[in-house]
């Protein structure tokens, strides 16, 4: 890509970084464990996330003085004639296009079975990450399209295009480039970290193969699991267009929202003695007007990502009712023995 060979010595570090990342994810595989094996020790995670707001913070302070009102005309651009071009339609089916970007606070909620205090640290973390999450995706917005045109910035690297037209920020753009490459190898480090464990998690309920939910012994992490699904992203990315992947995942996160919120309000009627570490306020208000909004969110993306969703979802049905529901109801089974002995 042409952001790319504006410095190539990018491509060096970069690579370089994304081994380390492969490497990290991987870890050290001494396990010579045969079953399904909880997660008890403590991993050592290093994170990126004071950098990537460091270098964020840098694009909007030194981006602000260099802001015309002129890029800012018009505010909404008119539809160009048909649904999610341009105009209010616009908005909405970029806010499903967008809405994968939400899938990185699930991150949070799969590593509270490695958390040392989950019933405080985890809600903090997630209200915490949404509130600044907010705050610079609007900061960096309104700083982005001060500085270039919108028609211009419909391009992979927004932010460095952007700084294009600021000839005294040339060094800025050197370091938003470099650290897209860092940062970007970093966040699909995390989310194998999470999807890695949300199959040890299904593992352990027989859901999928034993194999998924086996960890090493020195740190308690799911090797084979991440392994597993480092080799299907890397395939993913290489075979499927982007934005059919990203409107698939979108779909998927605003599905998984909905049926949160709908999990919320059944469990309430089923289980209202179910001890609840942390209570959502306002009766149902809020799980309800969630449901409403997430699915009409999906329901703006485009129908060709609508259809392979419900193809997806048709497949895990059929995988769910002959490989996996067997399996959950013996391990349901053993587990009441387990209790009754």
């Amino acid at each position: 890509p042409q952001w790319l060979t504006r410095h190539k010595w990018l491509l060096i570090v970069g690579a370089v970084a994304i081994g380390l990342l492969i490497l990290a994810a991987c870890g050290d595989d001494d396990d010579d464990e045969d079953g399904v094996t909880p997660v008890d020790g403590e991993p050592t995670v290093v994170s990126t996330e004071p950098l990537k707001i460091g270098v964020l913070l840098l694009f909007i302070g030194f981006g602000a003085f260099y802001v015309s009102a002129a890029n800012y005309e018009p505010f909404v651009p008119a539809n160009q004639g048909s649904f999610g071009d341009f105009g209010v339609t616009g908005i909405l089916r970029a806010s499903g296009v967008v809405f994968f970007a939400y899938i990185g606070f699930d991150v949070v909620c799969t590593a509270v079975q490695e958390a040392r205090d989950p019933r405080r640290s985890v809600p903090q973390g997630i209200l915490g990450a949404v509130a600044l999450a907010t705050v610079l995706y609007l900061a960096v917005a309104v700083v982005i399209t001060g500085i270039a045109s919108y028609t211009r910035l419909n391009v992979p690297d927004p932010l460095s295009v952007a700084l294009e037209n600021v000839s005294e920020l040339g060094w800025l753009q050197a370091v938003v480039d470099l650290s897209a490459i860092l940062f970007l190898a970093a966040g699909v480090l995390a989310l194998i970290y999470a999807q890695a464990r949300i199959f040890m998690r299904m593992a352990l309920d027989g859901m999928v193969p034993v194999r998924f939910g086996r960890t090493e012994e020195a740190h308690g992490a799911p090797v084979e699991a991440t392994v597993i699904t480092a080799t299907i992203a890397v395939g993913c990315a290489a075979l499927l267009p982007l934005d059919v992947l990203a409107n698939l995942i979108s779909i998927g996160t605003l599905t998984a929202f909905a049926l949160v919120a709908a999990a919320v309000i059944v469990l309430r009627r089923r289980e209202p003695t179910l001890e609840r570490p942390v209570r959502l306020p306002f009766g149902d208000t809020i799980p309800l007007l969630t449901i409403v909004i997430t699915v009409a969110i999906t329901l703006t993306l485009p129908l060709a990502a609508l259809v392979r969703f419900v193809v997806w979802v048709a497949v895990g049905a059929i995988v769910f009712l002959a490989y996996s529901r067997p399996r959950i109801e013996r391990v349901i089974d053993e587990r009441v023995a387990r209790a009754a002995d």
